[in-house]
C-alpha cells in the first residue's frame, strides 16, 4: 500500500504544473520572505496565526518567547531594554507532508518545522509576521523536493493571507 501511495503522489507531482505562490493582498513578498503588518494589537495577530495554522492542517509545535528571553537578559547584565514589546518565533508544522520530505530526503528536517516571527515595536500597534519561503530554503534540494516545497509554501502564503485579512 505504501507503495502504491508513493508512486500515486510521484504521480500527480510530475503530472500536475507545480502551483507557484502569487501574490495576495496584504502579504509582501520577497525572494526570501512573506512579510504581513496588520493593524492590530499583538495578541490578536497571535491567535489569528494559531488558527489559520490549525485550519490549514498544521499542528503548533512550539512558541520561543524571544521578547521575555532577551528582556531578562538584558536586566541580568544591565544592557538597553529591546526595541520591541513581543516578539515570538512560532514553529508549526503540517505532519503528513514532514514525514513524506523526510523520507525524501532526511537533510531537510535542519529547515523543520516552519517557522514566523512575530512581533510588535513598543509604543506601535501594529504587529508584523514574517516567514521564510520554502522555496528559498529548500533551493539545495533539487527536484525530488520541488513539488512538497512548493506546497508548503502555498500553505504558508494560505495562512499569512488569513491572518492579513483578519
Amino acid at each position: 500500500m505504501r507503495r502504491v501511495l508513493a508512486g500515486a503522489i510521484l504521480l500527480l507531482e510530475t503530472a500536475v504544473v507545480p502551483a507557484v505562490a502569487q501574490p495576495r493582498p496584504g502579504v509582501e513578498q520577497t525572494p526570501q520572505l512573506f512579510i504581513v503588518r496588520v493593524a492590530a494589537s499583538f495578541d490578536d495577530v497571535m491567535t489569528s496565526l494559531q488558527e489559520a495554522i490549525k485550519r490549514r492542517n498544521y499542528v503548533v509545535t512550539g512558541i520561543n518567547n524571544l521578547d521575555d528571553t532577551l528582556a531578562q537578559r538584558s536586566r541580568d547584565i544591565g544592557g538597553p531594554s529591546p526595541t520591541w514589546a513581543h516578539y515570538k518565533v512560532v514553529g508549526f508544522c503540517n505532519l503528513t507532508l514532514a514525514d513524506e520530505a523526510l523520507r525524501r530526503n532526511p537533510s531537510v528536517g535542519a529547515f523543520m518545522p516552519c517557522r514566523a516571527v512575530v512581533y510588535q515595536e513598543r509604543g506601535v500597534r501594529e504587529t508584523t509576521v514574517i516567514a521564510v519561503r520554502p522555496s528559498f530554503m529548500g533551493q539545495g534540494f533539487g527536484e525530488r523536493m520541488e513539488g512538497l516545497m512548493q506546497q508548503v509554501e502555498l500553505d504558508i502564503l494560505a495562512i499569512l493571507t488569513e491572518v492579513a485579512g483578519d
